[in-house]
């Protein structure tokens, strides 16, 4: 969890994979059985939220990319984001919500089954949102749901379905997850086209004081005292870090 929040997960079964930027071990593959990734921080009220995740999926089975609650027939609460076809987990690729084992909100946006995309999820209390790859798709009228009252769920949409511990977990997508944020928000329509153009870029300054000639991160060396130079790396949302060289150099020059 790079939110600082300290929500991190437990992986069951899921394999660190390549992401969207061929960095090895930075995204996970589900394998569509019973892989998952747990998060046993319970998010109560999500009446307003916003979700984006990044998915990469392997052919048309359809699953739950992300349950906030437990959705396993007995023990219902929650909301679930995923694809299929008349419901989440049926073979297919529609773009689908769930309410609390209640019932499905079929769209008619139909996802990749082969490349990445960026999908954003927008709630305000029942009206729903969806955003494909930074683009407004459309919205609808959600149904009502129970409170979450269990922990998140990557990749499936409960651990033990039906409430039958060591059970088959239920709706497994079979794909790639990635860069996956939860806000307790609206997201702006900034906000969402810079999730998907990976514009998000951060920028700090490098203090540094020293008493001989420095070399810093760029390869240069420096003899004066320098504010100007910068230099380029890549922060966890995969996006450009720019850093700028603040060096007081206070070697004395040499006859």
């Amino acid at each position: 969890d790079f939110s600082g929040n300290n929500f991190h997960g437990t992986v069951v079964g899921a394999s660190p994979i390549q992401d969207r930027f061929g960095n090895d071990s930075s995204a996970y593959y589900f394998d569509g059985i019973n892989d998952l990734i747990r998060v046993t921080s319970v998010i109560s009220n999500i009446d307003t939220m916003s979700i984006s995740l990044w998915v990469q999926l392997d052919g048309n089975q359809g699953g739950s990319y992300i349950q906030i609650g437990h959705d396993g027939n007995i023990i219902c609460n929650g909301y679930t984001l995923g694809s299929g076809s008349t419901g989440i987990g049926n073979s297919g690729l529609k773009l689908i919500t769930r309410s609390s084992c209640i019932g499905n909100r079929v769209t008619s946006f139909v996802m990749s089954d082969s490349n990445w995309f960026n999908l954003v999820f927008v709630k305000e209390n029942l009206l729903g949102s969806y955003y494909l790859d930074g683009v407004f798709l459309g919205s609808q009228t959600l149904l009502s749901i129970i409170p979450p009252s269990d922990s998140v769920y990557f990749g499936h949409s409960s651990e033990n379905y039906n409430g039958v511990p060591g059970s088959v977990p239920g709706n497994p997508m079979k794909g790639k997850l990635d860069d996956i944020g939860i806000w307790n928000r609206v997201l702006s329509a900034s906000e969402i086209t810079n999730l998907y153009s990976g514009s998000v870029t951060t920028s700090s300054t490098d203090t540094i004081t020293s008493c001989d000639p420095y070399t810093w991160t760029n390869g240069v060396t420096y003899t004066t005292s320098n504010n100007t130079a910068i230099d380029t790396f890549v922060n966890a949302a995969g996006c450009d870090s720019i850093v700028t060289l603040n060096l007081t150099n206070l070697s004395i020059p040499q006859d």
